[in-house]
C-alpha cells in the first residue's frame, strides 16, 4: 500500500534569542490543509525550528512520505549530515559534549524512523510564498508567547545571511550563544526524554506512558545502559531512542497482525483485550536492555530483576492483582525471549523479538563503520538505509528494506533471518529488500 504523499513546511523564530519564541508548521495533502502554530517565554530560535518540524510530523496519522521545506540550515544539516554521528557517538558532538537541544533532536530522531523524510532547504526570504506564510505565522506566534512580533521579517540575533551558507557542527554552539561546560551526572542523567506513541485509541496505554515520561529511575537507567554500550563498549544505541523506536515498530506489527485476525496470547488464554496486548509489547520494548546498567554479559537476565518491580508500579492502579500479574508475567517473559537463541512462547513476545531487529535504519547500526572498522558486519550494516512496515500481498505484514548497497543482504541474511525464526511470526511476515537508484560504493579498497 503506497504511503500517502504529505507536503509540510516550518518556520521558528525567536525575539529576542534567547527569549520567547514561536513556530508554525503547514501540511498539505491532497488539497487539504492543516495550520499548526505554537510558542514557548523562553527558548531559543534552533529550539523553535525543531518543534514545528516535530509537531508536523507527529500530526501525522499514519506512516507518510513525507516532503519538509525548511530554511534552517541548523535543523536541514543536523538531519542530513550531523545526526548518525550524533547517534553513533551516543549523542555527543565530535568534540565530546553532548549534542544540544537532545530532548528535542531524540524525538525528531524517532518521528523520521517512522516516515520517509526528504529535507528542502529553502533561503529565507527569497520569496516563497509558504516560507514567507510560516515564517509570519511564527513570529505572530512569538506575541502570544509573550513578546511582539518582529518587524524586520527576522528574530534578533538570528541573521539570514547565516542561513545561506552550511555551517558546521561545532558552529551549531555558537548559533545559540552558549557557553558549554562539562556535563555533570546529574545533568547527563536529567536530561528530559518524552515517550511518544500513538495510542489514540488505548487510554491505559496513555496513562502508562505518561507514568513512564515521569519516572525518574526508569530514565536515568536508559541513559546508564547507553554509557555502558556506547562510551565503553562502543557499540550501537541502547539507550531511550532505540527502545522508543523498538516500541514504536512492536506497536505497528501487533496491530496489522490484529487486524488480520491474529489473536495475541493474552486474549486468546486469559480473556484480556487488544489494548492490553500493546502494553506487554510497549513495557517489553521499553524495558528489554535496561540490565545493560550493569553488564552487557547476560543482560537480558538482569533486565528481569530490574525490570519486574517497575512493570508493577507502573501498572499499579490500572489493573486488578490478577490482571496485573498476567501483565508482568507475559511482559517479563517477552524481555528474556528477545536474546539470542531466545524461545519466545508467545505472539507478543515474538513481535518485541523482530521488532528489536528492526532498529536498523540509518544512525543506529553504522557505529563501528562510522568508527572505521572495515568487515561484512560494519558494511552490511551501512548499507541499510531505511524500513517500511506495511500490510503484506501473501502474508499480513511485509518489511520492506531500502539499501544503498547489497552488502546490506548480510543484515537480513544473518541478523533479521536469526531473530524472526523461531519467532512465531515466520506464518506472517513477508521480507524483501531493494536498492534505489544507482549502487552506492561504501568501502575503495581492502587490506590486511
Amino acid at each position: 500500500m503506497p504511503r500517502p504523499k504529505v507536503t509540510i513546511y516550518t518556520d521558528g523564530a525567536c525575539k529576542p534569542n534567547p527569549g520567547p519564541g514561536g513556530w508554525a508548521a503547514v501540511l498539505r495533502y491532497r488539497g487539504r490543509e492543516k495550520v499548526l502554530t505554537g510558542g514557548e517565554p523562553n527558548t531559543t530560535s534552533n529550539r523553535m525550528e525543531l518543534q514545528a518540524a516535530i509537531s508536523a510530523l507527529e500530526a501525522l496519522r499514519e506512516p507518510s512520505q513525507v516532503a519538509l521545506h525548511t530554511d534552517s540550515r541548523y535543523m536541514q544539516q543536523g538531519i542530513t549530515e550531523w545526526l548518525p554521528n550524533w547517534v553513533a557517538r551516543g549523542w555527543r558532538k565530535s568534540d565530546g559534549k553532548p549534542v544540544l537541544n537532545l530532548d528535542l533532536w531524540q524525538r525528531l530522531y524517532a518521528l523520521i524512523q517512522q516516515h520517509e523524510v526528504r529535507w528542502h532547504w529553502l533561503r529565507g526570504h527569497s520569496g516563497d510564498p509558504q516560507n514567507e506564510r510560516v515564517d509570519r505565522l511564527a513570529r505572530q506566534a512569538i506575541h502570544r508567547a509573550g513578546s511582539p512580533p518582529s518587524t524586520t521579517g527576522r528574530s534578533a540575533g538570528e541573521k539570514t545571511r547565516v542561513r545561506s551558507i552550511p555551517m558546521s557542527e561545532e558552529a551549531e554552539q555558537t548559533q545559540e550563544n552558549i557557553t558549554e561546560a562539562p556535563p555533570t551526572v546529574k545533568e547527563l542523567l536529567n536530561t528530559p526524554f518524552e515517550l511518544h506513541l500513538p495510542m489514540r485509541h488505548n487510554p491505559k496505554l496513555q496513562q502508562v506512558v505518561a507514568r513512564i515520561n515521569a519516572h525518574g529511575e526508569l530514565q536515568a537507567l536508559w541513559r546508564i545502559c547507553n554509557v555502558t554500550a556506547v562510551d565503553r563498549l562502543h557499540m550501537s544505541d541502547h539507550g531511550p531512542v532505540h527502545v522508543q523506536i523498538i516500541a514504536n515498530i512492536a506497536l505497528k506489527l501487533l496491530r496489522l497482525l490484529v487486524e488480520s485476525g491474529v489473536q495475541p496470547n493474552v486474549v486468546r488464554e486469559y480473556g484480556l483485550q487488544n489494548e492490553d496486548a500493546e502494553i506487554v509489547v510497549v513495557l517489553a520494548s521499553l524495558l528489554h536492555d535496561i540490565g545493560m546498567c550493569i553488564h552487557r554479559d547476560d543482560h537480558e537476565r538482569y533486565s528481569l530483576f530490574l525490570a519486574e518491580p517497575l512493570i508493577k508500579k507502573l501498572l499499579t492502579g490500572l489493573y486488578e492483582i490478577p490482571a496485573r500479574t498476567v501483565l508482568v508475567s507475559e511482559t517479563l517473559h517477552a524481555i528474556i525471549a528477545h536474546r539470542s537463541g531466545g524461545r519466545p512462547l508467545t505472539l507478543e513476545a515474538g513481535i518485541v523479538r523482530v521488532a528489536d531487529a528492526l532498529d536498523m535504519a540509518k544512525g543506529r547500526s553504522r557505529i563501528p563503520f562510522e568508527a572505521g572498522a572495515v568487515n561484512i558486519h560494519s558494511v552490511s550494516a551501512a548499507a541499510i538505509e531505511g524500513l517500511e512496515i506495511d500490510h503484506g500481498e501473501e502474508k499480513p505484514v511485509r518489511l520492506r528494506v531500502r539499501m544503498t548497497n547489497s552488502a546490506g543482504i548480510f543484515q537480513l541474511d544473518q541478523l533479521l533471518k536469526e531473530k524472526l525464526h523461531g519467532s512465531g511470526l515466520e506464518p506472517y511476515v513477508e521480507v524483501e529488500a531493494s536498492i534505489e537508484g544507482e549502487e552506492k560504493k561504501l568501502v575503495h579498497g581492502y587490506r590486511f
